[in-house]
């Protein structure tokens, strides 16, 4: 596995895209663009294991935080240097950050939201 796959921590994941360490989370704004593409999550990996080619770029660009300076396309030619035996990495580096990036706290309750009583 690359370096650049290798950089999954608790809450991130950074890949080297456009000559800039990106960081990959999967915040509200980023599920909300997911669903609205491609439904729940179940349809979302469902579409991956249909089309991986065309799904796996989207979701990776959708979960850049700092899209300055690149486009999707850059994306692709981030992806154009791996081959096909790389895809299971990149698919669990992808799948990682997307469970990495959801909060953990008690009883599934955001650690920021109050419950009226």
């Amino acid at each position: 596995m690359s370096e650049e796959l290798e950089n999954i921590t608790e809450k991130k994941a950074t890949l080297l895209i456009g000559g800039k360490e990106r960081e990959l989370a999967f915040r509200f704004s980023a599920w909300q663009k997911i669903e609205e593409k491609f439904g729940n999550i179940q349809d979302v990996f469902s579409a991956v294991q249909k089309k991986p080619f065309t799904v796996l770029p989207e979701l990776i660009y959708i979960g850049i935080i700092d899209k300055t300076g690149i486009k999707e396309a850059d994306v692709l030619q981030f992806l154009d240097q791996y081959g096909l035996e790389d895809l299971k990495d990149i698919l669990t580096t992808v799948k990682s950050a997307m469970v990495a990036s959801q909060p953990k706290t008690k009883a599934g309750k955001s650690k920021n939201l109050k419950v009226a009583k």
